[in-house]
C-alpha cells in the first residue's frame, strides 16, 4: 500500500515491474523514466494522475488484467515500443491524454473508460480494441494512428468518439458495435470503411468526413444510422453493402443489398455521389440525398422507403424509373431541374404532394395504371411538362397537381370518356391500347410531340 506521490521522478535503467494487488494513492509514478519494459501485474489499483509525464524509452509498457485507475491516468505518457492494456481494466476520466506509443497499442477485452479517454493519442503503428470494451463520451478525439485500426465485437462508445481522428492504414469495426452521436465526425480515418453485422450509429456519425470514399458492409443483420449519417462527405464515391453478393462497377456509387436504416439527411450534400443502387429493404428519413448534385444514376429494384425531400435538388438526375419498391414522402424529387423523363411503373399507387415540383426540364411522364392519386402540387412549376401518359383509370388529382396547358394521353374503356376534362387539359384517347412501357418524342421550337408509344411485350 502506498500513499500519495509514490515513486515520483524515479529513473530505472532496465525493467520495472509492479506485482499484483498493489494499491497506490494519487499522483503515483509521475515523471518516471524506464529504460526498457514497464509491467503492472494483475489487480493493481491507482488513484488520480498515475504515471503522468512518464517515459518508457525502449521497451514495452504492459498493464495486466483487472487494474483500476482514477482520473487522468497516463497523461503525456511516452512509450517507445508497444503498449498493452489487459482485460477488464478500468479507467476514470481523462486517461491517456496527449500520449505517444511508438509501435502497437492494444486494449484487452471488456476494458472500461470514462469520459475523454485517449484524447490526442498518437500511435506509431497498429491500434487494436478487443471485444466488449466500453467508452464514455469524448474517447479518442483528435487521435492519430500510423497503420491499422481495429475495434472488436460488442464495443460501445459515447458521444464524439474518434471525432477528428486520422488513421493512415485500414480501419475495421467488428459486429454489435454501437456508437452515440458524432462518432467519426470530421475524421480522416477511412478511405475504405469496412463494417460487419449489427452496427449502430447515432446522429452525424460520419458527417464531414471528406476523406471517406468507399463504404463496404457485409454479413450484417441490423445496420442503423441516426440523422446526418454521411452528410457533407464531399469525397464519398462508393457505398457497397453485402459485397459477397455483388460489387459496384462504377467509381462513384452506392449499393444496398440488405436491410439498412438511416435517419434524416443521410447523404445530404454528398456532392460527388453519382450512382445509387438499392436492391433490398432500406429506409431513409427526410432529405436523404438532398443536394447530391452529381447523382445521375438511380436504380431501385426492391423496397426503399424515403421521407420528405429525398432527392431534393439532385440537379444531375435526367431520367428515373419508379417501381413499386419506391415508397416516397412529399417533395421527393422537387427541384431536380435536369430531370426530363419519368417512368412510374405498375404497383405504384400514389404520387405524393410536391413530388416533382420545380422540375423545370421535365417534358413527359408515364404513369402506371396502378396510380390512384396524384397529390397537391405534384408537378407544380414543371414549366416544360406538356404530356402526361396514363395507363389506367382516372386518378384522383390534388390541387395544382399538374401545369396547364397539358395533354393527357389515356387508354380507351378505362373511364376517361366520362371524366370531366378541366380547363387547360387536352384529352387524347388511345385506341387499341396496350400498356405503355416507354415512348419516343421530338422537340421542335420548344414544343414536345410524342411520336411513338411502346407497349409491353
Amino acid at each position: 500500500l502506498f500513499g500519495d506521490d509514490a515513486f515520483n521522478t524515479l529513473t530505472v535503467g532496465s525493467d520495472f515491474t509492479i506485482d499484483q494487488g498493489c494499491i497506490f494513492n494519487d499522483n503515483a509514478f509521475n515523471q518516471v523514466t524506464v529504460g526498457n519494459n514497464l509491467t503492472i501485474a494483475q489487480g493493481c489499483t491507482f488513484g488520480n494522475s498515475a504515471f503522468t509525464n512518464c517515459t518508457v524509452t525502449e521497451g514495452n509498457f504492459t498493464v495486466l488484467k483487472e487494474a483500476l485507475f482514477g482520473d487522468d491516468a497516463f497523461n503525456t505518457l511516452t512509450v517507445g515500443s508497444d503498449f498493452t492494456i489487459g482485460q477488464k481494466c478500468s479507467f476514470n476520466d481523462g486517461a491517456f491524454t496527449d500520449c505517444t506509443v511508438g509501435l502497437d497499442f492494444t486494449i484487452g477485452n471488456e476494458a472500461s473508460f470514462w469520459n475523454d479517454a485517449f484524447n490526442t493519442l498518437t500511435v506509431g503503428r497498429d491500434f487494436t480494441i478487443a471485444q466488449g470494451c466500453t467508452f464514455n463520451d469524448g474517447a479518442f478525439t483528435e487521435c492519430a494512428v500510423g497503420l491499422d485500426f481495429t475495434i472488436g465485437n460488442e464495443a460501445s462508445f459515447g458521444d464524439d468518439a474518434f471525432s477528428g481522428c486520422v488513421v493512415e492504414g485500414a480501419a475495421t469495426l467488428g459486429h454489435d458495435v454501437s456508437f452515440n452521436d458524432r462518432a467519426f465526425c470530421g475524421s480522416s480515418i477511412w478511405e475504405n470503411l469496412v463494417l460487419s453485422e449489427s452496427v449502430s450509429f447515432g446522429n452525424d456519425a460520419f458527417a464531414n468526413c471528406s476523406s471517406l470514399k468507399k463504404i463496404e458492409v457485409s454479413g450484417f443483420t441490423n445496420f442503423t444510422f441516426g440523422d446526418g449519417a454521411f452528410s457533407g462527405c464531399t469525397g464519398l464515391t462508393s457505398v457497397e453493402i453485402n459485397s459477397d453478393t455483388r460489387s459496384v462497377g462504377e467509381v462513384r456509387a452506392i449499393e444496398f443489398i440488405c436491410y439498412v436504416s438511416f435517419g434524416d439527411d443521410a447523404f445530404s450534400g454528398c456532392t460527388e455521389l453519382r450512382t445509387v443502387r438499392i436492391d433490398h429493404t432500406v429506409t431513409f428519413g427526410d432529405n436523404a440525398f438532398n443536394g447530391c448534385t452529381s447523382l445521375t444514376d438511380l436504380d431501385i429494384s426492391d423496397v426503399a422507403v424515403f421521407g420528405v425531400g429525398a432527392f431534393r435538388g439532385c440537379t444531375g438526375l435526367t431520367a428515373i424509373e419508379i417501381n413499386n419498391g419506391f415508397i416516397l414522402g412529399d417533395d421527393c424529387f422537387c427541384e431536380c431541374t435536369s430531370l426530363t423523363g419519368i417512368d412510374i411503373l405498375d404497383g405504384v399507387g400514389l404520387i405524393k404532394n410536391g413530388a416533382f415540383s420545380g422540375c423545370t426540364s421535365l417534358t413527359s411522364v408515364n404513369v402506371a395504371g396502378s396510380v390512384t392519386s396524384i397529390g397537391d402540387n405534384a408537378f407544380f412549376g414543371c414549366t416544360a411538362l406538356k404530356n402526361l401518359i396514363f395507363n389506367g383509370a382516372p386518378p384522383e388529382f390534388g390541387e395544382n397537381s399538374y401545369p396547364t396547358p397539358i395533354t393527357f394521353h389515356v387508354p380507351a374503356d378505362k373511364g376517361w370518356e366520362e371524366w370531366e376534362v378541366p380547363e387547360g387539359v387536352t384529352l387524347e384517347i388511345i385506341s387499341n391500347y396496350t400498356p405503355v412501357t416507354s415512348f419516343e418524342y421530338s422537340i421542335e421550337d420548344g414544343e414536345v410531340t410524342i411520336t411513338k408509344f411502346i407497349g409491353a411485350e
